[in-house]
């Protein structure tokens, strides 16, 4: 910034101000070389914010300041007129604030400043006899008229309290008989030399009006320059004084200025101040003292009752030696970053602290069912890296040093290692009955967490049966199916089975598209990181042309359901078919899906039959419904039913279909192959680093809204192996093989 002195700045001293280009004129018909010295203060602006402001105040001519000593107009994103103050002081800029009744007029060139008073709200005189004092007139003038911005918690300012021989002549006058030279100039300079706070938003709103707006509306803080206050006198140790606990307690005697006052109230004499101490004191020796600390004061005097009282890491001396002080050896190179993102660092589907990460678990999922959401988050944070820890943990200290980790991962820790491998948290949950009960509601398909204690505790349901007995009919469609296929849907899928199906639903896909080999299948979800045993099916469609990927999903679930292998269509989704399959746009709202994107999808049940197959539409009362479960939205299908003829019918699976044009399949590929808390970070990550907006339709740039194509760069992909590997080299990651990704 271009320096500044106070006889180059100050107006009335005749120095030369810059004026703006006449091109900055015509451009923004603004000029501010009127102003005085300014300085924009950096207080809630960044570097940049703070240049590019100071940059065009001097481009339009304003003198900035270097010194903020030399200015006399600040500039400033302050709220309040304590923190303007706050600020200038931080800068050794002492002031004192001026009333709102102080209008401060600038004429010209002249310098010549003076004060001028509005008519006071309210006048009263005010004498004193002359046995208490010498008499004094004086005006107090009250404001009553709100100031700008105040807030309900800024205080109170006192009245301006003016002789009347300074109000009549405009002039402020100031006691200096007992102030050095340097604090009479500034004290001096009071009345000729105030300073203002002023919003940043003066000058960007001018900049757009294309003139110079009025200061009033943006003034924050106006106040004189001040001397600074004198450091404190150093304390005085008082003399001691023996007296007996007996005794009544010793009244000092009132500071002469004090009882010479003539404001001094008589309530305040010697006599009453003994009587009032006496009583205290003979209060204070009836009254019993208390003992323990059954409640603790709040803050508004009301008491509360004690928590439970956190448990302390016991650590005896012999681990302290062991531990050691200096830097803990051999921990990953992720640890001593600090990286807390899961897509960041390698996830075993076995980690070596298994059991422990099974009791953290559980406590999430008690956070889960009481719907804490934020407990939810932090525990799976902190699963995700003792997960990925390379070896068993050893001590509280290597729990704390997880990125992710806190105290009470490191305090549950130590319990579970001196305790057995028990938690006392997790004994609580277990025995909690209203716990247990919300969790098997949990586990019907299409109920939530919020659901589930709906159940428990607003309707008073405690099992499957008073579902089924006392609310049937208020349930949804796919509520009503998830249980009634309530054990199926709990009983593991063996990785053959799961081929299976992925062959049959690949087969009847390339049926519908007439085309043997162009339609591929890539098995995705616990399959795909190594599970022996799945939850649920979820597979990938996709074509090499783009038309062919069109309502596909559609059509193949139309075929198997002709063929008796889907029993139920839960949600059928065409999403990305309708917005003509690019990828969600930047502010879109992708409706309530289901696996974090908003690609063509069906989430059907699914059943293997032997033998002939007879479609006879509906029976056993099970009609068409709205399928109002998981991952619905305007593009949900009704739910239909199909049975068979089979007599030997097997057990009821769930199976995601899902549908994505080979441009974006390894995005598709990426968002469906990685755990929850894998997916969660994989989009913090992207929008952390990159800017970018990740979906598993593919990626936009937060900035412009435009498609990133990571699957692009050196043309089409031919695998979508290659298509996934290219998603995490464009995203600045190392490749993770599925297995790798099991955040827990």
């Amino acid at each position: 910034m271009v320096e500044s002195t106070r006889s180059s700045t100050v107006s009335g001293e005749g120095a030369s101000r810059p004026r703006p280009s006449q091109d900055d004129v015509q451009r923004g018909a603004l000029d501010l070389s009127g102003l005085p010295p300014t300085y924009v203060l950096p207080a809630r602006l960044s570097s940049e914010e703070c240049r590019s402001v100071a940059d065009g105040m001097r481009r339009y001519g304003a003198p900035i300041a270097d010194d903020p000593l030399q200015a006399r107009l600040f500039l400033s994103r302050v709220g309040t007129k304590q923190r303007a103050e706050f600020e200038l002081r931080c800068r050794g800029l002492w002031t004192e604030a001026i009333s709102q009744h102080e209008i401060v007029v600038v004429h010209g060139s002249d310098s010549t400043e003076e004060e001028e008073f509005e008519p006071p709200t309210k006048k009263r005189r005010l004498s004193y006899s002359p046995a208490k004092g010498p008499q004094t007139d004086v005006i107090v003038i009250e404001d009553s008229s709100p100031e700008p911005e105040a807030r309900r918690d800024d205080p109170i300012e006192a009245p301006v309290v003016l002789e009347k021989q300074e109000a009549r002549d405009g002039v402020k006058t100031h006691d200096t008989t007992h102030s050095t030279p340097e604090e009479s100039n500034l004290a001096a300079e009071s009345a000729d030399d105030p300073v203002r706070v002023v919003k940043v938003e003066w000058f960007q709103n001018s900049l757009q009006a294309r003139r110079l707006l009025p200061l009033e509306h943006f003034v924050l803080y106006t106040g004189h320059r001040a001397a600074p206050p004198p450091p404190p006198p150093p304390p005085s140790k008082p003399a001691p004084v023996a007296q007996s606990s007996d005794a009544a307690p010793t009244v000092r005697p009132l500071p002469k200025t004090v009882a010479q006052s003539p404001r001094q109230p008589p309530a305040l004499e010697q006599g009453v101040l003994r009587d009032i101490l006496e009583r205290a004191h003979a209060d204070a020796a009836t009254t019993p003292a208390r003992q323990g600390l059954p409640w603790l004061g709040s803050a508004r005097g009301r008491p509360r009752p004690v928590g439970r009282i956190p448990r302390l890491l016991h650590r005896s001396t012999s681990e302290h030696d062991e531990e050691g002080e200096g830097e803990m050896l051999d921990m990953p190179e992720w640890v001593k970053e600090r990286k807390i993102l899961s897509c960041e660092r390698r996830t075993p589907p076995d980690p070596p602290n298994g059991r422990f990460i099974e009791q953290l678990r559980k406590i999430k999922m008690a956070r889960l069912l009481r719907c804490d959401e934020i407990g939810v988050r932090a525990y799976s944070t902190s699963i995700a890296a003792v997960a990925a820890f390379p070896r068993e943990l050893a001590s509280s200290r290597e729990v704390l040093a997880l990125p992710g980790c806190d105290h009470k991962i490191a305090a549950l820790f130590h319990e579970w290692k001196t305790n057995d491998g028990r938690v006392r948290e997790v004994d609580e949950i277990e025995a909690d009955e209203a716990l247990q009960a919300q969790r098997r509601f949990y586990d019907i398909w299409g109920v939530g967490a919020t659901t589930a204690r709906e159940f428990y505790h607003d309707r008073g349901w405690r099992d499957l049966d008073d579902v089924v007995e006392f609310g049937w009919h208020t349930l949804s469609r796919v509520q009503q199916i998830g249980l009634k296929f309530y054990d199926d849907f709990l009983e593991k899928i063996p990785r053959a089975e799961v081929e299976s199906i992925a062959a049959t639903v690949l087969a009847h896909a390339r049926r519908v598209r007439g085309d043997d080999d162009g339609v591929e299948c890539c098995i995705v979800g616990g399959y795909r990181r190594g599970k022996a045993l799945c939850g649920d099916v979820d597979l990938i469609l996709s074509h090499r042309d783009e038309s062919k990927t069109l309502h596909l999903v559609r059509d193949v679930v139309v075929s198997l359901e002709r063929e008796g292998r889907i029993t139920h269509t839960l949600t059928l989704r065409l999403t990305n078919t309708k917005r003509g399959q690019r990828p969600l746009a930047l502010g879109a709202d992708g409706g309530a899906g289901h696996g974090f994107d908003t690609l063509d999808k069906a989430l059907v049940v699914w059943r293997d039959v032997a033998g002939g197959v007879k479609v006879d539409g509906e029976s056993e009362g099970e009609g068409e419904g709205e399928g109002e479960g998981e991952g619905e939205g305007d593009d949900t299908t009704t739910t239909t039913t199909t049975t068979t003829t089979a007599t030997a019918a097997k057990v009821h699976r769930r199976v995601d279909i899902i549908v994505s044009p080979w441009s974006t399949v390894g995005c598709a590929i990426t968002g469906w192959s990685g755990e929850t808390t894998f997916q969660r970070d994989l989009r913090r990550y992207s929008r952390k680093v990159k800017f970018w907006k990740f979906d598993s339709s593919g990626v936009r740039d937060c900035a412009t809204g435009h498609v990133v194509d990571l699957e692009g760069v050196g043309g089409p992909s031919r695998t979508w192996r290659e298509a996934e590997r290219k998603v995490f080299e464009g995203m600045g990651l190392t490749y993770l093989e599925p297995w790798e990704r099991c955040t827990g």
